[in-house]
């Protein structure tokens, strides 16, 4: 798996947290570090027990970004007063026009690093999207107490961690050849994506834009790129397939273009003694037995035509 960190570019929504230190500049350039500056830079609540919410925008995502199975937004705080644990800090994200919170994170006076992982866009209920992150903001909510000992928190870095991957590309070849139920069908895995292939092969059926759901030939895990070929038995004479070459990796399954065709449909006499055979392109030849079971073994085993007596 391949993932790409985002931190803060600009302000967001809110910027509702009352204290940063140094004074000048913005919220968001105090938690927008790399590596985390501790008390160098940071944002602080107030010491009333009221939330109060920062939000901060992200760069867009870079290309080549594929599946998003998930997205972590971090947080590194601390409490400002030592033996004082508190339930006064949440990590934020907006998405979709809602805010969602993570649940509340015990902290102590020492700096910490705290995350959410959200699996799916909790707007939707469904997997995350480029767009979904392109229009994120992530931040953090405050609170502070006036209890003896008053107590306010610090934030001094939030930033969000997608990950990502891809599945794998693959492209249909050239029917190579095909019986009266038999066809063999090339393929070709051109990259293997983030992770190997659990599966490969080619998927087909009599309606056009065959899945493996359909019917396939599974040829089993891949690690390696290149060419391959798969032998499809038990098709029906004189009905039209269509195929597409597919692999599976744990980012999803991809499919190569369309290719079709019809296996033929051959008749068999049997004529004087003889045994008569309708060929590729119609023509009726004659042959004894023994001559044409040596000559057309395989399409004599594959048959499934009609058996005339004259």
């Amino acid at each position: 798996m391949a993932t790409e960190t985002l931190r803060p570019d600009s302000a967001g929504d809110q910027t509702n947290i009352p204290t940063q230190f140094p004074g000048s500049g913005s919220h968001w350039d105090k938690v927008d570090e790399a590596s985390a500056d501790d008390g160098t830079t940071y944002v602080a609540s107030a010491t009333s027990s009221t939330p109060q919410n920062d939000l901060y925008n992200l760069p867009s995502l870079p290309g080549g970004i594929g599946t998003i199975t998930d997205v972590t937004v971090w947080a590194r705080c601390k409490a400002s007063v030592s033996g004082f644990p508190l339930l006064n800090f949440a990590i934020l994200m907006k998405t979709g026009g809602s805010t969602f919170l993570s649940s509340a994170q015990t902290i102590t006076d020492s700096w910490a690093n705290f995350s959410k992982v959200w699996d799916e866009n909790p707007d939707t209920s469904a997997a995350w999207t480029i767009s979904d992150i392109n229009a994120l903001q992530i931040g953090v909510r405050l609170n502070g107490s006036t209890a003896p000992p008053t107590v306010f928190t610090l934030c001094t870095q939030v930033y969000v961690v997608i990950t990502h991957g891809n599945a794998p590309t693959v492209t249909t070849g050239a029917i190579q050849s095909t019986g009266t139920t038999t066809a063999i069908v090339i393929g070709n895995v051109t990259d293997l994506g983030t992770d190997n292939p659990t599966a490969y092969g080619h998927a087909y059926n009599t309606t056009g834009q065959p899945v493996t759901g359909d019917n396939n030939v599974d040829l089993g895990a891949k690690s390696t790129t290149g060419r391959y070929h798969s032998y499809i038995t038990d098709l029906i004479p004189g009905t039209q397939y269509f195929f597409r070459a597919y692999a599976t990796n744990s980012f999803g399954t991809s499919y190569g273009a369309e290719v079709q065709t019809t296996p033929d449909t051959y008749y068999l006499y049997i004529v004087d003694k003889h045994l008569k055979y309708q060929d590729r392109d119609k023509t009726i030849r004659t042959a004894v037995a023994a001559d044409l079971i040596q000559t057309y073994e395989g399409e004599i085993c594959t048959y499934r035509g009609e058996v005339q007596y004259y």
